[in-house]
Parts: structure tokens; C-alpha cells; sequence
């Protein structure tokens, strides 16, 4: 889902004036403004003076200004809690991939290790094994030679 949603969530923010207008409370505060000035300037007798346009032109400026950044904040944080709702998914998947790798090499060194001690235990029983033989023909040599000697009367 994350890289399908990609394109939406790296788009630009590219609203219309339209769009703009239909914001939640755009509209009001505009009427309201625009009312607001246009009192303020009736109230000194310049009702349709040009400084009354002008001061309902420059409100409706920065009310357009603060909206296109308010809704620019509002797309991007959106943007963003998707993408770290996507990317958690994500990363379960590829933390449970290392996890398993590291468990699949953990056992093949416990593996490798088993198969080296049964190895070491087999050489150390034929190492044991060879041993008791060379024992066992010492003793019989040295046995052979003692009779030897006693039977040519060397034994005293």
C-alpha cells in the first residue's frame, strides 16, 4: 500500500481559488471581515472611498494568504500521518525478515557447533581407542620380554 499511495502522498499542494473558498469558515470570515471594514470605514464617513476597498481588498488578501497556509499545514500533516501509518506496517514486515534471518543463523552456528562436538567426541574415542591398543601391545611386548628373560634364566 505504501508504494501505491506514493504519488498521493509526495504530491505538491496546488488547491484552486475555488477550492480555497469552500474551506470550512472561508466563507464567514470573509463576510465578516469584509463587514468589519467596511463599518470601520462607514463610521468615518468613507463608506465607497477607495480606502474602503483597499482595506476590504487587503483583508481579503490576507485571508486568502491564511488560509492557503493553514489548509497547506493541514495537507502536509496529513501526508505525513499516512505515510507513518503505511511505513509502521512496512516496518513490521522488514523487522520480522532481520529477526527471522537472525534466527535461521543463530541456529546454523548452533548446528555447526553440534556437528563439531560430535566430530570432537568421535576423534577423542578413536584417539582413546588407539591408545588402549598401544597399551595393550606395550604391556604384551614388555610381558614377552620379562617371560623371555626369565625363561633364559636372567631373572635371577
Amino acid at each position: 500500500m505504501l508504494q501505491q499511495r506514493m504519488p498521493e502522498l509526495t504530491a505538491n499542494f496546488n488547491p484552486t481559488v475555488a477550492q480555497l473558498q469552500a474551506t470550512p469558515g472561508y466563507q464567514f470570515d470573509l463576510s465578516q471581515g469584509l463587514e468589519a471594514a467596511q463599518n470601520g470605514f462607514a463610521a468615518k464617513g468613507l463608506a465607497s472611498s477607495g480606502a474602503a476597498m483597499k482595506g476590504a481588498a487587503d483583508y481579503a488578501t490576507g485571508l486568502a494568504n491564511n488560509t492557503m497556509t493553514t489548509q497547506q499545514g493541514i495537507f502536509a500533516a496529513n501526508q505525513q500521518n499516512a505515510y507513518n501509518k503505511l511505513m509502521g506496517g512496512a516496518s513490521l514486515g522488514e523487522n520480522a525478515a532481520a529477526q527471522t534471518g537472525n534466527l535461521g543463523s543463530q541456529y546454523t552456528g548452533q548446528a555447526t557447533q553440534a556437528q563439531m562436538s560430535g566430530a570432537n567426541a568421535i576423534a577423542a574415542g578413536q584417539v582413546g581407542s588407539a591408545n588402549a591398543w598401544s597399551n595393550a601391545l606395550n604391556g604384551a611386548t614388555n610381558n614377552l620380554a620379562t617371560y623371555q628373560m626369565y625363561k633364559n634364566g636372567m631373572g635371577g
